[in-house]
């Protein structure tokens, strides 16, 4: 007589489950505690199907400082089964819940994994046991021997052979080895436990999309990141702008960088390396500057102010003949030399070479204005007055003339 296993599961049966299935399966340690705090939560509410807790608290609770951490560590529990979430409304905490279907199945599947039996054999040995007390003595012994056969056969069928045992168990010995290897190339990288979490993060989206984490690839990735950022704050945003596009290397971040790579040395080059490239290019700007634009204020040396906005100019492509035609056009321009009666405005060369103001002067928008430009420009200058007073005037005139007259 079999009895099936009941549906009720207990606290301990639930740690049991869990720590079965990491027995088999990689699970980060931050996602273990997440999981087993949000396991005490639903003791604490006497086993409510649902219960809720803000982020913030459970993220306290389960010692992670980092919100972005917590909420990967979640979404992983989500994402393999082991619990629901429901997003709290407005001015709600969220809510949670184990799925106890999970747990069942990881209960059922590894009781015998661990003890050589399963819990109906179990439940019908004491069965036997309950009904032999009431039962004649050779009853009971007949049961227990129909039960002893019983279990035999049940054992017999689940065991498998030894040699498709050893054949597993070799395999499974060499992947434990692969990832021992790939995950102590992590640990010894760093010390930084959010890195590390980022960085194992990283491994598991590589298997996601069959890219083989072999020891060597990895070991130039890390090599790769050591370069694009020269601290753990950086590498961890480099990491997880790596996992968010699903990329299976790191590149460097958009912050005051170009997408390649190669173009980060040249931001890395010295002022004196930068100034050499741009005499190469333009020559002597200071000279040119100050014999074509006789109208505008003199300059008489480089700043280092100046360096990098020419450089930028270079690095846009712009040439020394574009360079001659702007300060052509600013030195007969009223405005730029400050010759407008509006405007107390005077250009000089820092202002010529920002590369915006650059690209308005070369595109014509400071050219010198025509008089009726001018007019246009200002509309009060040269305006008929609203009314004509010359008859007016007429009249006052023949009034002094009758005056006179006898």
């Amino acid at each position: 007589m079999q009895i099936q296993m009941s549906n009720e599961l207990k606290y301990i049966d639930y740690i049991n489950a869990f720590n079965n299935w990491c027995y088999d399966h990689y699970l980060n340690k931050d996602v273990q505690i997440v999981f087993f705090k949000v396991l005490h939560i639903m003791n604490l509410n006497k086993w409510e199907e649902w219960v809720e807790i803000s982020n913030d608290r459970l993220r306290d609770f389960s010692g992670l400082s980092n919100e972005k951490t917590f909420i990967r560590c979640r979404d992983k529990l989500i994402e393999l089964g082991f619990i629901e979430y429901q997003k709290g409304k407005k001015g709600q905490p969220n809510r949670y819940r184990l799925v106890k279907e999970f747990f069942i199945k990881q209960k059922e599947k590894y009781t015998y994994k661990f003890t050589g039996t399963n819990d109906s054999t179990n439940y019908s040995i004491n069965d036997s046991k309950s009904d032999s007390k009431s039962d004649s003595t050779s009853d009971s012994h007949i049961k227990s021997k129909d039960i002893d056969i019983d279990i035999k056969e049940s054992i017999s069928k689940d065991i498998p052979k030894k040699s498709d045992v050893d054949c597993k168990n070799s395999n499974n010995q060499k992947t434990h080895a692969a990832k021992n290897d790939i995950h102590s190339l992590i640990d010894n990288y760093t010390e930084n436990k959010e890195l590390r979490l980022e960085l194992k993060e990283y491994l598991e989206m590589r298997k996601a999309k069959k890219v083989p984490n072999t020891k060597r690839a990895i070991q130039l990735n890390l090599d790769k990141l050591s370069n694009l950022a020269d601290n753990d704050e950086k590498k961890i945003a480099i990491v997880q702008k790596t996992i968010e596009h699903g990329w299976t290397s790191f590149f460097p971040n958009s912050e005051g960088k170009s997408g390649a790579y190669s173009n980060t040395k040249q931001q890395e080059l010295s002022v004196e390396d930068k100034l050499k490239k741009i005499k190469s290019s333009y020559g002597d700007v200071c000279d040119l500057y100050n014999t074509v634009c006789s109208n505008l204020p003199k300059t008489n040396r480089m700043s280092q102010k100046r360096i990098t906005r020419l450089y930028t100019l270079l690095r846009s492509g712009y040439s020394r003949e574009d360079i001659r035609k702007v300060f052509e056009i600013a030195n007969t321009s009223k405005f730029l030399c400050g010759k407008t009666k509006n405007s107390d405005f005077t250009a000089n060369l820092d202002w010529l070479i920002v590369k915006e103001n650059f690209e308005k002067v070369l595109e014509g928008n400071y050219k010198s204005e025509t008089a009726e430009n001018t007019k246009a420009s200002n509309p009060k200058q040269g305006r008929k007055p609203s009314y004509d007073i010359s008859n007016h005037v007429k009249y006052c005139e023949d009034l002094l003339f009758r005056a006179k007259s006898p």
